[in-house]
């Protein structure tokens, strides 16, 4: 399988057969580390994974506190465990401290910008000044030429259809919908793919990317969330071109399927961000039972990242074993094979082990959403429930306005 994924970055699954308890106390650890650090004023400390690429302080819903927050009011929600933190207290701190001072600069994203930080403000401790702020960040947001989840307009749609759902009000619609004109416009017939792409302006230049975190399947998946909202022939429009760029760009071997990070590469990555797992995520919300060889294609893809075994990178969601065990959380959703849900549960026992290694080499817990342990938790807490989302991807509930 040499041709479809890096082997060196993957390891052989360990971890033992699915313990509930040791799953619990896990999350609990994490949660209990987390919620100690902040009771005596301030913020989460950076990790040194994180803050080696970005400096200072950080606030935003990848990395930062504002991430955090979010995380411990899910797991309150869910019934999973109770923080005890003021949650409300905490998110307006985060808030403030990013208006102050920005970790990427006064950017409307939704992971490492505006949107993300006032969207976790706005569920915890609403004000008209906040909710006045997320509509302009949208608004700025909804042609920003990444159109992608990370920095562009498929992420602060979800943020705009977050709000829509809480509160019914037609102006979060509005913005939902406004971004979606956008992608349609420039959702455009690729020659050498054969299929409708998008182009991504990243990092100074022009991509044309097909994984969840920067590429199409993103972009697809904003619009897959909220296509109650667009008309019945954008929707078909929607699934139509979803399952034909599935099955125009995948690679297959032998029965397993994985697609490259951008049109004209080879596949080599095999994580959330770019591969199988964060495609899997993002088009199992296509229909079932429309295309039987677009089926075949997601469960392919769902048995190479078992085959392969977990990231060695460590337990987080958008590059390690957590983000990659979604895509089963997702399959079994789909399917109701339980032969997914048991897979899994074997990644998340798997993702404690990470854990505890990273805990004993750094000396310290690393308080990120999407990059460390508060990714674990909800993972884990979803394993233990049987069904799951990602945060903010698939999974949009947090409070209510």
């Amino acid at each position: 399988m040499r041709t479809l994924y890096d082997i060196g970055r993957h390891e052989p699954l360990a971890g033992g057969a699915w313990d509930p308890g040791a799953a619990g106390a896990a999350l609990e650890r994490i949660v209990r580390a987390t919620a100690d650090v902040v009771r005596e004023g301030g913020l989460w400390p950076a990790h040194p994974r994180d803050s080696e690429f970005r400096g200072g302080p950080q606030k935003t819903m990848y990395t930062g506190a504002s991430g955090v927050v979010a995380a411990l009011a899910l797991l309150d929600q869910k019934g999973a465990i109770e923080s005890g933190a003021d949650l409300a207290e905490l998110a307006c701190r985060s808030d403030d401290a990013w208006q102050r001072e920005p970790d990427a600069g006064h950017v409307p994203s939704l992971f490492l910008g505006e949107t993300g930080v006032s969207l976790v403000r706005a569920a915890l401790a609403p004000s008209a000044d906040v909710l006045l702020r997320l509509e302009r960040a949208l608004h700025e947001n909804s042609t920003h030429p990444a159109l992608e989840l990370l920095w562009g307009s498929p992420g602060t749609m979800l943020a705009a259809l977050h709000l829509y759902r809480w509160t019914g009000e037609e102006r979060w619609r509005a913005r939902y919908l406004e971004g979606a004109a956008h992608l349609f416009d420039t959702w455009q017939r690729d020659a050498e793919s054969g299929t409708y792409l998008w182009r991504q302006r990243l990092w100074g230049d022009t991509h044309r990317l097909l994984g969840a975190c920067h590429g199409a399947a993103g972009a697809i998946h904003a619009l897959l969330a909220g296509a109650a909202l667009l008309s019945q022939e954008a929707r078909e429009l929607v699934v139509k071109r979803s399952i034909e760029l599935a099955c125009a760009t995948a690679v297959t071997r032998e029965g397993l399927t994985n697609w490259a990070p951008e049109v004209g590469d080879g596949p080599r990555l095999l994580q959330w961000c770019h591969g199988a797992p964060g495609i899997v995520n993002a088009l199992c919300a296509v229909p079932k039972d429309v295309d039987a060889s677009f089926d075949a294609l997601l469960e392919q893809a769902g048995e190479l990242i078992f085959h392969a075994g977990p990231p060695r990178k460590g337990a987080g969601l958008c590059h390690g074993t957590a983000g990659n065990g979604y895509a089963f959380l997702a399959l079994y959703q789909r399917t109701a094979d339980k032969r997914w849900l048991e897979r899994a549960r074997s990644f998340a026992m798997h993702a404690i082990v990470q854990h505890e290694q990273l805990l004993e080499r750094w000396r310290r817990p690393w308080f990120s959403l999407w990059t460390g342990d508060l990714g674990l938790a909800l993972y884990l807490a979803d394993c233990l429930a049987g069904g799951g989302g990602l945060p903010f991807v698939e999974r949009l509930e947090l409070s209510r306005l």
